[in-house]
């Protein structure tokens, strides 16, 4: 069974230069901590707030969210420039799911930008409402768009 999980981390105030250990999420597991999914939702599971100056800054590091009995299975959250880690850690979340991971289950990649538009919505009624990629003036909405292309390419392989 796949459980949330969290390890310390060194991470480096932004703009004081102060270095903490932090609890970072590495799992979440969405069934079994609803509270750190709505960490997800709002986008703060990331936000630190600095030790010595207070300010509060993020630590952009991969994520992964497991959804049992919802669609996608899971998403690995990365930034743009890691996301070549994204097969790596699929490979592993289906190695350590075991028996519980569903015949045909879905692992998705997604950029961290979109994470709490993405987790607030319903990504299947998304995929079949939104089929026209929005206009150059909606950059996010642009990158959410690639995100639903990919779990309607992702749905149609059975992967």
């Amino acid at each position: 069974m796949i459980t949330s999980e969290s390890k310390p981390e060194e991470a480096q105030c932004h703009y004081c230069g102060y270095s903490a250990t932090y609890d970072m999420w590495m799992i979440v597991n969405t069934a079994e901590r609803p509270d750190l999914l709505r960490q997800v939702q709002n986008g703060t599971i990331r936000k630190f707030a600095c030790r010595r100056c207070g300010k509060e800054f993020w630590m952009m590091m991969p994520l992964v969210v497991y959804n049992p009995g919802g669609f996608p299975h899971a998403v690995v959250l990365t930034l743009d420039r890691d996301r070549n880690m994204f097969p790596t850690l699929a490979s592993l979340l289906r190695d350590w799911a075991g028996e519980d991971w569903p015949p045909g289950g879905t692992v998705l990649w997604m950029p961290h930008s979109i994470m709490p538009v993405a987790f607030k919505r319903d990504i299947r009624a998304d995929m079949a409402t939104y089929t026209v990629r929005p206009g150059d003036d909606a950059p996010q909405a642009q990158v959410y768009f690639d995100f639903l292309e990919q779990a309607r390419q992702a749905e149609r392989a059975g992967s």
